[in-house]
């Protein structure tokens, strides 16, 4: 047997290991598969698959291109990038490796059902819907497809459309984690926290990526309040993908719930450095920050919302307004005081600089800017708002 030949039943052995979800022996024989033939493009598609399964996307990512180096018209490749950047929220990659398996096959369900998800992450609700309408009639057993559209309607808010989705993808397979955790965000979402909580651990007994399971029991052990737990969980998944910036976001979040600043301060600072645009890294920062009494770093970190989410921006600035007032009587007596000092104290001839038009508009104006300010400040405080430095998980 060649090695090409041997590579190739090496291929197809490890397919049907993919297909039973055992992927530590997929990983290792598409391995030796590649090991048999360096350019079999089967083996590299099958090996980015373990390796996406495993969180480890920029390894899957290289499998990907070494297979389409070899064959810029490999769909299954193509597909599988589609896959990696998706889980990524790569949303443009996305569309551009789905769009170049449609250019291929025009009737791709899969391509079909990921440009969908990338449609409706843009606000494209209908054409997304009807695109997977489009590959239920080429593919009506794809599981991915059916959650999808379950996570559309969900997104939505139509929770019973979302549950039927969920309920024809469990008459597929009753054992995939992902209906599971799809049914347990429903039944958070209309406020039955414990059957969330018990979908959650049905969806980690599924589970069969390490990483999902601990996503799923941390689900589960947020719901009931069990923080030290999710926490333990946090750190596990974070060993096992320490590239992801919104875990450490929300291991952060979770040490500020059990008063564990400093440790949440580490949390968040890693997730701002690994990802500076995460709005609710900088937030949680503001509100450790409103804790330590920091206006320095607080200011810094509304600059920077008002940016990414100027409502939270708005939140947090509440925090600081007893600050800001302080600050602002503290300037305007000091200004005024200023001001009437050097009217007392001239030497010009008695009475003319206090009746000079420039003091007087010069009087005028401190004392506009600084009652305008201290009276806007004032007016905010009275105005009812969110909960100031609420944890947005």
């Amino acid at each position: 047997m060649t090695g090409e030949q041997e590579a190739l039943v090496l291929c197809a052995i490890g397919e049907e290991a993919i297909k039973s979800k055992d992927w530590l022996k997929a990983a290792t024989i598409f391995e030796r598969a590649i090991g048999a033939d360096v350019t079999c493009v089967r083996g590299w598609v099958g090996t980015a698959c373990c390796q996406r399964e495993n969180m480890d996307y920029e390894k899957a990512e290289r499998s990907c291109r070494s297979a389409l180096a070899l064959d810029s018209g490999c769909i299954p490749a193509w597909l599988e990038l589609s896959e990696i950047h998706g889980e990524q929220y790569k949303w443009s990659e996305t569309e551009d490796a789905c769009k170049r398996a449609l250019a291929l096959d025009s009737n791709c369900a899969k391509a079909m059902a990921n440009l969908a998800v990338v449609r409706s992450s843009n606000g494209g609700v209908d054409e997304a819907i009807s695109l997977l309408e489009r590959s239920f009639e080429l593919d009506p057993n794809d599981i991915d497809a059916r959650c999808a559209l379950g996570w559309i309607h969900f997104n939505e808010g139509g929770y019973d459309l979302a549950m039927s989705s969920a309920n024809t993808a469990l008459q597929l397979d009753a054992n995939d984690d992902g209906v599971h955790y799809l049914i347990g965000s429903v039944h958070h979402a209309r406020g039955d926290n414990e059957a969330a909580a018990q979908s959650f651990d049905t969806a980690a007994a599924f589970a069969t990526r390490p990483a999902m399971r601990y996503v799923h029991l941390i689900g589960a052990c947020v719901l009931r309040e069990d923080h030290w737990k999710a926490i333990e969980h946090y750190l596990a998944l974070i060993a096992l993908c320490p590239s992801k910036s919104s875990y450490q976001t929300e291991l952060g979040t979770l040490y500020y719930k059990v008063d564990r600043m400093d440790d949440s301060l580490k949390a968040l600072r890693t997730a701002v450095k690994m990802n500076p645009s995460d709005s609710d890294a900088h937030y949680m920062l503001g509100c450790i920050y409103v804790r330590y009494s920091d206006r320095d770093a607080l200011l810094l970190e509304i600059k920077t919302l008002r940016r990414l989410n100027p409502s939270w921006a708005d939140i947090l600035y509440r925090s600081i307004i007893p600050w800001e007032l302080s600050r602002t009587t503290y300037h305007g007596l000091v200004f005024m005081g200023v001001w009437l000092g050097l009217g007392v104290m001239s030497k010009l001839p008695s009475g003319w600089l206090l009746a000079h038009p420039l003091y007087l508009c010069l009087g005028l104006a401190i004392f506009g800017f600084y009652g305008d300010r201290y009276l806007r400040l004032q007016r905010m405080a009275r105005e009812p708002s969110p909960d100031s430095c609420k944890c947005p998980r």
